[in-house]
Order: structure tokens, then sequence, then C-alpha cells
């Protein structure tokens, strides 16, 4: 697998069958040691936060279907309260 982006625009975005095998190594060369893993409830029931290969990261699964402000803010203060350093978005 290519370590290059899909899309880059503004960020980077990474899709491919497999790729979630490069997030390991990804995270790892941006120096993010504690990251904020940003999904659902349901992505995580399926396990996918524990498939990602970065440890135990802090989790953030209340994402609505449209996201509201306040949505946004709580998962910014769980960004911060966790003293984390990288955010890993999961889902679509």
């Amino acid at each position: 697998m290519r370590l290059t982006p899909t899309i880059s625009y503004l960020t980077d975005i990474y899709f491919d069958f497999g790729t979630i095998s490069l997030l390991p190594e990804l995270v790892k060369s941006l120096g993010i040691g504690r990251p904020l893993v940003i999904t659902d409830e349901g992505l995580v029931k399926l396990g996918i936060v524990e498939r990602l290969g970065i440890g135990e990261p802090t989790v953030f699964d209340r994402v609505e279907t449209n996201p509201t402000e306040a949505s946004a803010i709580s998962a910014l203060e769980t960004f911060r309260a966790a003293e984390c350093d990288g955010v890993v978005a999961v889902g679509g």
C-alpha cells in the first residue's frame, strides 16, 4: 500500500481496500502519540477501533448524522480533556 493520500485538499483522505493497515505508520509518521478517534457508536460496536492498530486511543463516538456545533464542541472538549495530539476520523 502507498502512504500517499487518495484525496489531498485541506486534509488528507485515504480510502481503498486494506487502507486501514496504513494507519499505524501514518500516525507514527505524523508524531501523533495520543490520537482522538472520531466515529459513531455503530462502528465502535463493530470493533473498528480495535482494528485500527493504534493502541487504545481516546474515542469520541457521539457523531450524529448531521453533526451540530454542540457536537463539534463536545468532541473538542474530549480532545482537550484527554490531552490528545491528533485526530483520526473513521466513517463516512
